[in-house]
């Protein structure tokens, strides 16, 4: 997928971080195109899963680039007092090259940044990949008193909380 097929000028480049090869842009899900982009990436992606954007406004996002390709988009929400790594996808072709823990090391990057004491998030019980990602990365399973989302969801997934010393 070529990043010049999906946006134009519309994910505002706000901030650029180089990680491994790979070009992380902040971009502002305001914008209609980089919305449009997002949920393109999204259905190609998680093929099975729905598209909740109520939230995302609210997201600091990215997209990843290496060179000219979209390989993936990462995003954190601010939960209570700490945060949220709301959403994060690598495209098929760009799996296996240790893109998710970039997006997970610059998502803590920024919570740290923010003064935040803690990252939480959760994954579904099946996706090992991303649960071994989050361990390798520090994260701990931890017990959510109240999960914000539909109880069948939480049925499905595991929560992780992430410390700063």
């Amino acid at each position: 997928m070529r990043a010049s097929e999906l946006i134009q000028e519309g994910a505002h480049k706000s901030s650029l971080t180089q990680d491994g090869g790979v070009e992380f842009r902040q971009v502002r899900y305001a914008d209609p195109q980089t919305q449009r982009l997002i949920k393109q990436l999204n259905r190609r992606i998680f093929t099975d899963e729905l598209i909740d954007t109520s939230r995302d406004a609210q997201a600091t996002w990215w997209i990843a680039y290496q060179g000219d390709q979209v390989a993936g988009y990462c995003a954190i929400l601010p939960r209570g007092r700490g945060g949220y790594l709301a959403r994060s996808g690598v495209l098929k072709d760009f799996r296996g090259q240790g893109l998710q823990k970039q997006m997970i090391a610059l998502r803590l990057r920024y919570a740290r940044e923010q003064g935040w004491p803690w990252v939480v998030t959760d994954t579904h019980k099946q996706n090992e990949a991303s649960m071994r990602s989050l361990e390798q990365m520090g994260f701990q399973p931890y017990r959510p008193r109240h999960p914000h989302m539909p109880r069948s969801w939480a049925a499905q997934s595991r929560f992780w909380i992430y410390r700063f010393s």
